[in-house]
């Protein structure tokens, strides 16, 4: 956490929250200055502190579980899949529009399952094979 405030003499000071676990410290730092002032907080304020700290890591840890439990980072992107295909973002574009491609939208960017990538190019073998 982040300040900004003026001491009486004038001087810009930024104000950074020291959360180190042995003792709760709120420096003050001055600009232009070396000079460093240490404000202590009370105990209970602290643990407070680490506590909704501690929470908001938990929510964090889970959002990234429930992430990887849906396994994006095996799809591919528009790019990776024109360089697989050796085609352009063009054709790639009209495979999508005739559905020969099945593909996600997430977030405005578009994304393929390897699975149906791979099937599209042994349809593609099966047709030029003929």
């Amino acid at each position: 956490m982040r300040t900004q405030a003026t001491s009486p003499q004038g001087i810009g000071m930024s104000c950074v929250l020291m959360s180190y676990l042995c003792y709760p410290v709120i420096i003050v730092l001055t600009k232009n200055v070396n000079i460093m002032e240490v404000i202590n907080i009370e105990a209970r304020t602290f643990e407070a502190m680490i506590e909704r700290f501690e929470a908001f890591a938990r929510k964090i840890n889970l959002l990234c579980d429930q992430s990887e439990d849906k396994e994006m980072k095996e799809w591919l992107d528009s790019q990776e899949v024109c360089m697989i295909l050796d085609i352009s973002k063009r054709k790639l574009q009209y495979l999508r529009n005739f559905h020969k491609i099945p593909y996600s939208m997430l977030n405005g960017k578009i994304y393929y399952k390897p699975e149906d990538i791979r099937k599209y190019i042994e349809l593609e073998r099966g047709e030029h094979g003929k």
